[in-house]
């Protein structure tokens, strides 16, 4: 399964670098930055993407990140290629980083416009029973 998303920057000036984090089922919901998509796994396999942007956005210049291993920061995330069985709700979180900071690492005019969701996939399979029962590695430092 390929997951593609497009982040455009809109506002009339350049944004800094930044981080993208993929959930799947979070809980809880990412709200604002500095949740990761491992801290907020309510799957028994968790999977989830960040992607880093750091060359950052000039204004009205647009991005596409992909769930290609060269599109995805490898060590910073856990995917297999689809979505664990019982995966309902999708999460995509923009400037999702920067600890210390309740807006992220890009102050912005709106910071309400970071978060895109989808919701009632239906993933079927048993709940909670990894195809792989290794676990997710451990992840380095943002």
């Amino acid at each position: 399964m390929l997951i593609s998303v497009e982040i455009t920057n809109q506002c009339e000036v350049a944004a800094g670098g930044f981080w993208v984090d993929f959930y799947l089922n979070p809980s809880p919901v990412p709200t604002g930055p500095n949740l990761q998509w491992n801290d907020a796994c309510s799957l028994n396999l968790c999977y989830g993407l960040t992607w880093p942007v750091l060359a950052g956005l000039q204004p009205g210049q647009s991005v596409v990140l992909t769930s290609t291993p060269d599109s995805f920061d490898v060590p910073r995330s856990f995917w297999m290629g689809y979505f664990t069985p019982g995966t309902t709700d999708l999460y995509l979180y923009v400037d999702s980083w920067n600890p210390g900071s309740f807006v992220g690492a890009v102050l912005e005019l709106n910071e309400t416009n970071n978060r895109a969701e989808r919701h009632g996939l239906l993933v079927p399979g048993a709940v909670g029973v990894p195809l792989d029962p290794s676990p997710a590695p451990a992840f380095p430092s943002r």
